[in-house]
């Protein structure tokens, strides 16, 4: 608490984040006292980490290093990876020894950009070195949208489009300073044909079926022959049903595109 009023110097505001440091947490239903220490995710937990380790930006700038932290997630850069082991051993004691902060040694470790993961970012070389998304941030969206896509879910289409646009925005926002043009768009192909199958079971019937593909413009034989079809959903989506419901349908219908919206809010 000393950095913390050293910082805040307000006498209401330091009794409040004492009152929350010391209120305990419910851990799977049950309570438990915090005797030292903050409950990792909390929202206290940024705050307390950015007034704490604002001494180790102090140091690391007073050492000319170059470096980024982002609460208590810190990378240092270095142009040799002797340098960087020395690095790693002098702030590492110098933490433990003036801030008393035990550093978490499975987490930390001496790398290129290519093989580092920061908050969800990767990096690769091209004229110098380029975030990209981390594979399992890409791994996560898909993830998110494959559960909004689940044929099953009794849901309108309207709804289900709002809310994969929702997840749309807010990734393609984080991740605007990336090159990731071609990542999205094979997500995109995917995505579509994830939606046709959605669609493709609305419909249910053979006659709901026929009718709606006439809709869209199918010839009758066309109609007949994929209403009938004892193909599953994917092949459906992938096969006949691709022309007809079209990324340009789609996107009349609202859904957004992953590359379009990129395009729009890209950081060049």
């Amino acid at each position: 608490m000393i950095l913390v009023h050293k910082v805040i110097k307000d006498p209401d505001t330091e009794s409040l984040i004492r009152r929350v440091l010391q209120s305990g947490v419910m851990v799977e239903g049950v309570f438990q006292e915090t005797k030292i220490g903050t409950p990792q995710g909390g929202n206290l937990s940024p705050l307390l980490a950015n007034i704490y380790l604002n001494e180790l930006d102090v140091e690391l700038t007073k050492r000319g290093l170059r470096f980024t932290r982002y609460a208590d997630d810190v990378i240092i850069c270095v142009r040799s990876e002797v340098a960087a082991n020395r690095v790693m051993r002098t702030v590492t004691e110098w933490l433990e020894k003036h801030l008393r902060v035990k550093v978490n040694m499975t987490k930390t470790k001496v790398c290129r950009p290519n093989g580092l993961k920061y908050l969800g970012y990767s990096f690769f070389q091209r004229n110098g070195w380029k975030p990209k998304p981390h594979i399992k941030s890409v791994e996560k969206l898909k993830a998110k949208l494959h559960e909004l896509t689940i044929r099953s879910k009794s849901i309108s289409m309207e709804s289900r489009i709002a809310k994969i646009n929702s997840v749309i925005r807010g990734w393609v926002n984080y991740f605007r300073i990336c090159e990731m043009k071609t990542v999205l768009r094979t997500i995109d192909k995917w995505l579509r044909v994830r939606i046709r199958m959605c669609i493709w079971k609305q419909w249910k019937t053979i006659q709901k079926r026929r009718r709606a593909l006439m809709i869209l413009g199918a010839p009758r034989w066309l109609a007949e022959g994929l209403s009938n079809s004892r193909k599953g959903c994917m092949a459906i989506a992938k096969g006949g049903l691709g022309s007809l419901i079209s990324a340009k349908i789609l996107k009349l219908k609202g859904l957004l595109s992953l590359t379009d919206h990129y395009q729009e809010v890209h950081s060049y």
